[in-house]
């Protein structure tokens, strides 16, 4: 194989995928030619040229570094209108295959039909069949495996490629034409995380113990809104005591909210799972741990109103992966929070993920959202947020989380996600409040991440 064809569509991480592959195992391979819709201005449509350009940079900066065994051209091919079968023939034939039988070498090129549209990947594989008989193959990428297969015969060609082309976060973005900024600055979250493991854990079983702890408050009426009922839970109380001006006893006069429908039957739950469980203790005295500086009072706060939960969950995936012995093995399994990328071009801001896993080349991103159930907009807006930030970096391929104290039983919110349809479902996982438990959290977690 010479010559290597991949058609551009709107992601270009399968067409990668492929490339890498072949410039592992092909060190004949002269040249890649991508094929993509040129881009234009009069009619503002915007083809797929923008993205084949930036794969090409992704492309040659990896020969450069010469991280695989040739070093190819990568070389594009555009079509003045991808949805015309005459259009796509004539730029195949008039700028690949005449290019081809100017050349003096012997070539033979290879299709791979996995990203494009389906006149693009018809009518590529027709004038190739035509123009370059004996001297052309054909495979294609099956999403639901990441195995390459080959037409004639039909076979396969390689195994999981999430793992065989594997790509970084700096790689991923650039494919966007955005700039990774890497972890940006908190200081409420980078001043827990230099807390030892050892403090940092008791800090999350009493902040789980808490989220347990439910109990009923009549809202006030304000303007038109009527006065109704929600339900708070433990964090929220705490979060009222920790914001107390004068530090008093949590059960002091007027240490209370007055909303509260049963302070009595609170208070014996609340002493409960104070007496019963260190972490709140731990909590309640304003350290981070025993023996430990406290931290800032106001980093402290925005800790507890919710930063708890993005820290909580990297802690749990970073440590679960260290302790499996089959994933710990993967080096391509690669774990960020707080990421933050902007358009390379303009220097905008483009976009903020609270943590990124990274399968190979399988991204899922995850969001987390301090919401309750009684924020059920927020939640839901969250969910859309992840859910287009995934799909626009990996692709179909791509999987999406949302962490959140949500009830697991909220009929209205798993309705609105419902009627997303089947292929969205089984793209987006919502960790409740009953999944946050750290082995059910993780049992959930790792199937989707790392499952078929």
């Amino acid at each position: 194989m010479t010559d290597l064809i991949l058609l551009m569509g709107t992601n270009p991480l399968t067409d990668y995928m492929v490339a890498i592959f072949f410039m592992q195992q092909r060190c004949e391979l002269q040249r890649i030619w991508l094929v993509a819709s040129a881009s234009r201005s009069q009619s503002r449509i915007r083809g797929s040229e923008p993205i084949a350009r930036d794969l090409m940079t992704v492309l040659e900066k990896r020969i450069d570094k010469g991280l695989h065994c040739g070093k190819p051209a990568v070389k594009l091919c555009l079509l003045e209108d991808a949805t015309r079968a005459d259009s796509v023939e004539q730029a195949i034939e008039q700028q690949i295959i005449r290019y081809l039988q100017e050349a003096s070498e012997e070539w033979h090129v290879h299709l791979n039909y996995t990203g494009g549209t389906k006149v693009m990947a018809s009518h590529s594989c027709r004038v190739i069949r035509a123009s370059c008989s004996g001297c052309c193959s054909f495979s294609y990428l099956d999403r639901r495996t990441f195995k390459l297969w080959s037409e004639e015969p039909e076979q396969v060609l390689s195994q999981d490629l999430r793992q065989q082309a594997a790509i970084a976060i700096d790689e991923l973005f650039m494919l966007h034409g955005m700039e990774h900024l890497g972890d940006r600055p908190d200081a409420c979250l980078d001043q827990f995380a230099r807390l030892p493991e050892q403090q940092r854990w008791p800090i999350y079983h009493a902040m789980l113990a808490m989220s347990q702890l439910h109990f009923p408050v009549n809202s006030e009426a304000r303007g038109n809104t009527r006065r109704r009922t929600v339900i708070k839970d433990g964090i929220d109380l705490y979060k009222f005591w920790n914001r107390h001006s004068e530090r008093s006893g949590l059960w002091e006069p007027g240490g209370l909210p007055a909303q509260l429908a049963n302070p009595a039957g609170l208070r014996k739950q609340w002493d409960i799972l104070v007496g019963s469980h260190s972490g709140v203790r731990q909590l309640m005295n304003c350290l981070p741990g025993e023996g430990a500086p406290p931290m800032d009072l106001n980093l402290w706060q925005n800790f507890v109103d919710g930063r708890w939960l993005e820290a909580y969950t990297k802690d749990l995936v970073v440590r679960e992966l260290a302790r499996c012995k089959e994933l710990k093995s993967r080096r391509e399994i690669v774990v960020e929070g707080n990421v933050e990328a902007r358009v390379e071009s303009t220097k905008i801001k483009k976009m903020e993920i609270d943590l990124i896993v990274l399968n190979g080349c399988q991204l899922c991103g995850i969001s987390c959202a301090n919401a309750a159930g009684d924020d059920q907009a927020t939640l839901k807006n969250k969910a859309f947020e992840i859910l287009h930030r995934t799909h626009q970096l990996g692709g179909d391929e791509a999987r999406a989380v949302l962490v959140s104290r949500i009830k697991n039983e909220m009929p209205e919110f798993e309705s609105d996600l419902w009627e997303l349809g089947d292929f969205i479902n089984r793209r987006l996982l919502v960790i409740g409040n009953e999944d946050l438990e750290p082995r059910r959290f993780w049992s959930k977690l790792s199937a989707h991440i790392f499952g078929a």
